[in-house]
């Protein structure tokens, strides 16, 4: 009987991804900007490498994700390391009599355990928050997408999930990987991006509740939203006129315009964890944020500088709503 069921099971898996497959066809769109939301890990060979991640550029601030990091020992990794590379289909061993009808409201523990209600869940995520957080209205559609396949399918793209590019010049700390959890894809200006979220995100050791996985799309709807507005949503804190501020803000080069953008996107994701908006633990903050530390350092620092860098680095510094408090943050 046991064996019956398991066929059972894994016959109902098999045919929600072809169906899966089937709706995204014709939703594909050209290859576009990424915004990855990323977890580093201990590197398994201990090689002292910096990643440096983040998305591409797009106008004077480009669009990309978010980079959290996420801090495990090399022996933490070695011990559980498949599970940062197995398809679907073989964790489905893990999903234990799940009923082939899928509840109107699904919880996030329920969607923990139960991996085929995942993108049901996620959809009705979507749907509640976009209802009273505005940035959560630029999202196109959200995919539950295991080790990036749909999207790798859709954007021709290919996911490393142990060994990813590296965007911009934020520093990982030495011997670390990173993980990619979530990446938006802009598709064209003025458009709702697609988002995909992968299955670390429904691991406890890593997100350990709903608003830590609310934390961790507010990242990522910064992006979109700034993609469908076509506007950065900023506040510019500035004596200057207004022909000076536009001046200062096109004559930024290199990195620094893309990366300003990512902060901005942290000060918004980690406005929302000082208010108390989410919840989540310190175990969070200690994984997912380290990365914003660093940029928020580095810009500081940057802004008082007299390049035209500096300045641009000097408008957006003084117009985070965030100030941090260097005496909470340690560094490692």
């Amino acid at each position: 009987m046991a064996k019956g069921r398991n066929k059972k099971r894994q016959r109902e898996l098999s045919k929600q991804k072809k169906a899966r497959k089937k709706q995204n066809q014709g939703q594909q769109g050209p290859r576009t900007v990424p915004s990855t939301s990323y977890i580093s890990v201990e590197h398994p060979r201990g090689r002292k490498r910096n990643f440096m991640i983040f998305g591409l550029a797009a106008l004077v601030f480009s669009a990309i994700g978010g980079v959290e990091c996420y801090r495990r020992s090399r022996s933490e990794y070695d011990s559980d390391s498949s599970s940062y590379s197995t398809p679907v289909e073989a964790q489905a061993a893990e999903v234990v009599d799940v009923p082939v009808e899928i509840p109107s409201e699904i919880s996030f523990e329920q969607a923990v355990r139960n991996e085929h209600w995942r993108q049901s869940y996620l959809e009705q995520l979507v749907e509640e928050e976009a209802k009273v957080e505005e940035f959560w209205t630029g999202f196109g559609r959200i995919v539950y997408d295991p080790n990036f396949k749909i999207h790798d399918e859709e954007t021709g793209r290919n996911t490393n999930m142990g060994n990813n590019e590296a965007y911009g010049r934020i520093k990982v700390s030495k011997g670390k990987i990173s993980v990619p959890i979530a990446k938006t894809y802009v598709e064209e200006k003025g458009k709702k991006p697609p988002v995909y979220f992968c299955h670390l995100g429904f691991r406890k050791d890593i997100v350990s509740c709903e608003d830590e996985l609310k934390s961790l799309l507010d990242n990522e709807a910064f992006h979109a939203y700034e993609t469908m507005t076509r506007k950065v949503p900023l506040k510019i804190k500035s004596e200057l006129s207004e022909e000076e501020v536009d001046k200062i803000l096109k004559s930024a080069s290199g990195d620094i315009p893309r990366l300003a953008l990512e902060l901005l996107s942290f000060d918004y994701q980690y406005y929302n964890i000082l208010k108390k908006k989410r919840v989540v633990s310190k175990n969070f903050v200690d994984k997912f944020m380290r990365s914003y530390f660093g940029l928020y350092r580095e810009f500081e620092e940057l802004s008082d500088k007299e390049s035209n860098n500096g300045k641009f680095a000097k408008l957006v510094f003084s117009s985070l709503v965030v100030k941090l408090n260097y005496s909470e943050i340690r560094d490692e």
